[in-house]
């Protein structure tokens, strides 16, 4: 059991807000795979980080996926079918959380990702529901943990 005085210690690193910050993003880092999945969920129904529909696929886009001389995409493009963003699978494979000393950011790797923000706007990210669901059943519990690692509780 530590003392008063030790805990006192290892509390003081915490009164830092970039060191608590910086704790918190290890742990969002900790969960990235799990927050991708949730961000690529919304993404194969077409929806936004609003819950909006994106678009629907038209009957050219349709008839290219199945006749066009590209590469078929792993995911069919049915006319008046929402987005589904697989047509190669790159983006959805690209895809990580890439952390700053003050926030947290979906993006991918894939070469297509600024032309499609660009398009279609806030499509990385978490709707609200699924970022109360994170923060409440993943991230808080796994902050809480690391605080009290590092006050050795």
């Amino acid at each position: 059991m530590a003392t008063a005085v030790q805990l006192r210690a290892r509390l003081e690193p915490l009164r830092d807000r970039e060191t608590v910050y910086g704790l918190f993003l290890d742990v969002v880092k900790s969960f990235e795979a799990y927050l991708i999945d949730l961000n690529q969920i919304r993404l194969e129904e077409g929806q936004d980080i609003f819950g909006d529909l994106i678009g629907r696929y038209s009957r050219a886009t349709e008839l290219e996926s199945l006749f066009g001389e590209g590469p078929r995409p792993i995911q069919p493009k049915r006319e008046g079918e929402p987005y589904n963003f697989q047509w190669t699978g790159g983006l959805f494979d690209g895809m990580y959380i890439d952390i700053f000393p003050d926030r947290a950011q979906f993006t991918s790797r894939d070469s297509k990702t600024p032309e499609l923000i660009a398009k279609y706007g806030d499509m990385f990210g978490l709707q609200p529901q699924d970022l109360e669901e994170s923060l409440r059943e993943k991230l808080y519990p796994g902050f809480m943990k690391l605080i009290r690692n590092q006050l050795g509780l």
